[in-house]
């Protein structure tokens, strides 16, 4: 079972350059399964983002131009999906309509190869049990070749998988100095340990001010100009409380600040091999900076029998 299991999560990782072709092939014989003509416009894209604009565009193609001109339009569809083409639509669906197209239409986005869950369970009955089920390949192929799908009746759109994708430890979207995900037009998402966050914060960390830290508005994002920049940084604007300061500085000191919106944290400061000292958050209920250094490094807290020496 683990073995199967890794097997979809690779499939839901990857950043190989899709067939589209062929997933779009499939996905004709998915309209035809479900007693479907097929779509009218069948548009190749790069990314998700692409792949929604298209997906609405193409209907609104489809919607207000004539058949003789439906393919010149399209076209532009390909070659600029955001631009030119919002040019070409008739003003009777004009951006506030295109909007709300674009808010509505969100459902539409269906297979992929990161929404595998069932295709991962359905096929280890066929491929492990040996039980045969009926025109599974069609659901297999469309959640392991592309990367995202768009389904209308008129217009199907299916995208190419991230080339880049990164993660940390924990199995959380995450890059320290590039997109954590980016597509191949250029399309790119930005993550700290699994939290969106602002380009610049990631490709221009010295713009990010400590105030930023202290005021944003999300308190998640907040957590993490703070520790992109430094807690260090943004606790010299806080004038923190002493708790407790051990005579090793290595041990350092256990601080504790009101922090905008969120009350009252502790943190240790210490001072590293390096001659730097940095900030760590730690629990609230830390008394003492040995009994904080200890808790960093899942020891018990019952540290007072041993002799810590921190390093970071």
């Amino acid at each position: 079972m683990p073995k199967w299991a890794d097997k979809w999560v690779q499939i839901g990782l990857s950043t190989e350059k899709s067939d589209l072709d062929e997933a779009i092939l499939y996905a004709h014989k998915a309209y035809e399964l479900a007693g479907q003509p097929k779509p009218k416009l069948s548009i190749k894209v790069d990314s998700p983002l692409a792949a929604h604009y298209a997906g609405v565009i193409g209907y609104l193609i489809i919607s207000n131009f004539p058949d003789s001109v439906q393919d010149s339009v399209l076209d532009s569809v390909r070659a600029s999906v955001r631009a030119s083409v919002l040019d070409s639509v008739p003003a009777s669906v004009g951006s506030d309509s295109l909007q709300k197209l674009l808010q509505d239409s969100f459902n539409n986005y269906y297979l992929s190869n990161i929404y595998s869950g069932f295709p991962a369970f359905a096929t280890f009955f066929r491929d492990i049990c040996g039980i045969e089920i009926d025109r599974l390949d069609i659901l297999e192929k469309l959640s392991t070749i592309p990367g995202w799908t768009w389904w209308h009746s008129d217009v199907f759109v299916v995208s190419q998988k991230p080339c880049l994708l990164k993660l940390d430890n924990e199995g959380r979207l995450h890059s320290e100095n590039t997109p954590a995900i980016q597509y191949r037009d250029g399309w790119s998402l930005y993550y700290w340990h699994g939290v969106t966050v602002p380009e610049n914060w990631i490709m221009d960390k010295g713009s990010i001010d400590p105030v930023t830290a202290l005021t944003w508005e999300n308190v998640e994002q907040r957590r993490c100009a703070a520790e992109i920049i430094g807690w260090d940084k943004v606790l010299s604007q806080l004038n923190p409380t002493v708790i407790d300061t051990d005579s090793d500085p290595m041990i350092g000191q256990l601080l504790e600040v009101d922090l905008p919106d969120s009350g009252a944290e502790k943190f240790l400061k210490v001072l590293c091999g390096t001659g730097r000292h940095f900030c760590l958050p730690v629990p609230p209920e830390m008394k003492t900076a040995m009994q904080a250094s200890a808790w960093t490094y899942g020891l018990d807290d019952q540290i007072n029998n041993y002799i810590v020496e921190v390093r970071t």
